[in-house]
């Protein structure tokens, strides 16, 4: 059994998606992202903070809507071994 409930193929639409990369560090974070329209990357270095990163995307989000993007899906992801970091980042819910 699936244990995910949308289609089995899973599509990107690239025009309303910001991708990211992290790169995490005790006290600084790197984000390379990709925005839409775009052809380059942009990199920015951030504080190592779950809400510095949430408040950055949310810019992000917001320039692409200036420039006429809506953004419908953020996609981040990590290197492995980075869970102990992101773990005192974010708060999790009881149930996890």
């Amino acid at each position: 059994m699936s244990q995910f409930s949308g289609s089995p193929q899973a599509s990107v639409d690239y025009n309303s998606t910001i991708i990211g990369a992290l790169e995490l560090s005790e006290k600084k974070w790197v984000l390379a992202v990709q925005l839409p329209g775009i052809s380059r990357y942009s990199r920015h270095v951030l504080d190592a903070s779950g809400e510095g990163l949430a408040y950055f995307v949310e810019r992000l989000k917001a320039r692409c809507t200036t420039a006429g993007r809506k953004i419908a899906r953020v996609i981040l992801t990590h290197q492995s071994g980075a869970r102990r970091i992101l773990a005192g980042a974010f708060p999790c819910p009881a149930e996890y």
